[in-house]
């Protein structure tokens, strides 16, 4: 058995968001925040402040802003679109962490 496969070139400026089907994911429909979280020293957890454009949003990731001292133990997006960080233990100094939230 034989298949012939064909090479297409696509040009690229040719497709536009209004070439793509409504349901379609580009970039100017991607929108996402990065928020600073600090867990201050002998805390074990610390949150942003509330956020209505992150509401139903998803958290993308997590990362070191600062120091890191503790193991981070749970992210979560709370319901007003604030965010906690909790961490596995009291922190023994500020712990600054970016998290990475893709907004709905």
């Amino acid at each position: 058995m034989h298949m012939k496969i064909r090479s297409y070139l696509l040009n690229l400026a040719s497709v536009t968001n209004e070439k793509l089907a409504d349901d379609s994911v580009s970039k100017s429909k991607i929108s996402y925040k990065v928020v600073t979280v600090t867990v201050a020293s002998g805390a074990t957890e610390g949150s942003s402040a509330a956020d209505d454009d992150l509401v139903g949003g998803e958290i993308l990731g997590v990362y070191p802003a600062g120091n890191q001292d503790q193991f981070i133990s749970n992210v979560t997006l709370n319901s007003d679109g604030s965010i906690t960080v909790t961490l596995a233990a009291a922190a023994t100094a500020d712990n600054v962490f970016k998290v990475v939230v893709l907004m709905s």
